[in-house]
């Protein structure tokens, strides 16, 4: 227990290692062989994720409730520039789940990436994005979490378009970038005035995370990740966007509370971007577009679940939720990185990594389907009575239904294009298929040892609780098997589905305005500015005094150069002698 406990107060080393790590990895990777370099990398993801399971054990068990705070601070700050850092329960199961996740992503890319250009660098960013994601979890004052914030968002930039040069395309992840740099201009106005306009903190707090999230209208960095590297749309959507949104959601929540309607609007934002994420996850398009509109669904169904004030099913439901999605991402979308992939020869077969990846990830899925399910039949004893519940049911039924279908038919046609362009033998696609058969039947799987387990009741809410998640469970395996025979999604768009996908593939609407609306307002300022401050202030006082100035004094020294001082000396001494005898008289 002792080890465990300081495990937890090491805390820090959960980011510094894997950033060391990292800057390491890229400036000496090139020079390593591979297996060096493999250690290398699998270090910086595991480390943290060890040292989290470490923690969580006296956190568990240990009767642990928060490490010290480790603070640095500049003198004479009085706190407000103050870098906090600690470690508590929630902190820790959230780097255990990003760790997770990271090493998930890296696992996949060490196998997929090994004929590509620069793989080190790319490497390095994965471990970035885990260590920048870690920062902002052990943060505990909000310029550390401002810190963490901005991290996460410029690592997952240059990780989803760390490709980009060579494939000849434009820059992956640049509007990303622009959606959270607003998103950190609200957290710093949240942390100016959230004392002295605790309802303008309470707005941007909420179009903070909803920026992160993608949730309508804040949803135009979606549809360009989906030409990312599966690795780095699996890393970007599930640590840097979902979990990163969620937590912090959920650790400023007091912030929210004294604002009655701000749970209302969470309702409307939620519902919104379930809707919109499944319609646009529904079109036909690329495999990678339909995942990352299902990421953006489960984000509004983890802010309806966090609206209805239950954090401990927000919290499982994010752990259900998370590997569910990043696993298929990273499993569909790593055959989709194999088929599209100019570095490697036709007719070369996947690694043993990727056949073995695609299989386990498909067969550990079979779980987490099942905790979703029964994490939301939990949140939705929490929520009010009345339209509201139906609402979530609905939205969670909804959201289950289709993501089945879309996973277990991107999985078959997927499958079935592994067959047909040769680039692996029959058996793969054969065994990505059975993979995801197995994860269809997992909610009954999952459903029976939960049932079984002593504290089903209290971890699930009892047997209402297990009741609607039974029912959710069925429409999951419903949505998966009806997938499952149409081999993708089929829905022919009419004319309101190409609006949606219209909406969906170029991330205008209302989204637009998040980025336009402010550059219009900041550029009409800047005119406003320019011309009081530079033609008046500059043009007219500074610089027309200091021409005029000198214009004087070179027309007196012209005059003195052309003889004439003497006339002017006389008519000067004639002005003094009168004014004397005036004041004198």
């Amino acid at each position: 227990m002792v080890f465990a406990q300081n495990m937890a107060q090491w805390h820090l080393l959960m980011w510094v290692v894997p950033a060391l790590l990292a800057v390491l990895c890229s400036a000496v990777g090139k020079h390593l062989s591979r297996p060096v370099l493999l250690a290398l990398c699998l270090s910086g993801v595991s480390w943290p994720l060890l040292q989290a399971l470490s923690a969580g054990v006296w956190f568990l068990w240990g009767g642990g409730q928060a490490t010290p705070p480790l603070t640095l601070d500049v003198p004479g700050g009085q706190g407000l520039f103050a870098l906090v850092f600690a470690l508590d329960g929630m902190s820790n199961w959230a780097v255990a789940l990003a760790s997770a996740l990271s090493l998930l992503a890296l696992v996949q890319a060490l196998d997929i990436t090994r004929f590509w250009i620069g793989r080190h660098r790319y490497y390095a960013l994965v471990l970035l994005v885990g260590a920048s994601a870690n920062l902002l979890f052990t943060a505990r004052s909000m310029l550390a979490v401002l810190f963490g914030w901005e991290a996460v968002a410029l690592a997952g930039t240059f990780a989803a378009g760390f490709w980009e040069p060579e494939e000849g395309r434009a820059r992956t992840g640049l509007r990303w970038l622009v959606f959270q740099h607003i998103g950190t201009v609200c957290l710093v106005v949240v942390w100016l005035v959230h004392e002295a306009a605790p309802l303008l903190a309470a707005i941007l707090l909420v179009c903070a995370c909803a920026i992160r999230l993608g949730l309508p209208p804040f949803h135009g960095w979606v549809p360009e990740h989906s030409r990312s590297p599966s690795s780095a749309l699996a890393l970007v959507h599930s640590v840097a966007s979902l979990l990163a949104g969620i937590y912090l959601l959920q650790k400023s929540w007091s912030l929210l509370v004294p604002v009655s309607w701000i749970v209302h609007l969470l309702y409307a934002l939620g519902g919104a971007a379930v809707l919109a994420g499944v319609l646009a996850a529904w079109l036909p398009g690329r495999p990678a577009t339909a995942l990352a509109w299902l990421f953006v669904a489960a984000g509004g169904l983890l802010t309806m679940v966090q609206a209805a004030g239950d954090a401990a099913a927000v919290r499982l439901l994010l752990t259900g939720l998370a590997p569910a999605l990043a696993g298929a991402v990273l499993s569909l979308g790593g055959v989709v990185d194999w088929l599209e992939s100019r570095d490697v020869p036709r007719g070369t077969p996947p690694g043993r990594a990727l056949v073995w990846l695609v299989a386990a990830l498909a067969g550990s899925l079979a779980i987490f389907p099942a905790i979703s399910a029964l994490a939301l039949g939990r949140a939705l004893l929490a929520f009010p009575a009345g339209t509201m519940t139906w609402v979530g049911v609905a939205a969670a039924g909804l959201f289950l239904v289709a993501a089945g279908r879309v996973l277990a038919g991107l999985a078959g046609t997927l499958a079935a294009d592994l067959a047909q362009r040769n680039r692996a033998p029959a058996r793969h696609g054969g065994l990505l298929g059975a993979g995801w058969l197995a994860a269809g039947a997992g909610p009954l799987l999952g459903l029976a040892l939960l049932v079984s387990h002593s504290f089903s009741g209290q971890i699930f809410g009892g047997g209402k609780g297990l009741a609607w998640g039974v029912a959710l469970g069925a429409g999951l395996v419903l949505g998966w098997l009806s997938g499952w025979f149409s081999s993708g999604p089929s829905w022919k768009p009419a004319m309101a589905g190409r609006l949606v996908g219209r909406a969906a593939s170029s991330g205008l609407v209302l989204g637009e305005l998040v980025v336009r609306l402010p550059v219009v307002l900041l550029r009409m300022v800047g005119v406003l500015v320019w011309r009081l401050v530079g033609d008046f202030l500059l043009d007219t006082v500074l610089v027309g005094t200091a021409v005029g100035t000198i214009e004087g004094v070179g027309a007196v020294t012209r005059l003195i150069q052309n003889g004439r001082v003497q006339r002017y000396a006389f008519v000067l001494l004639v002005l003094v002698l009168v004014l004397v005898m005036v004041l004198r008289g």
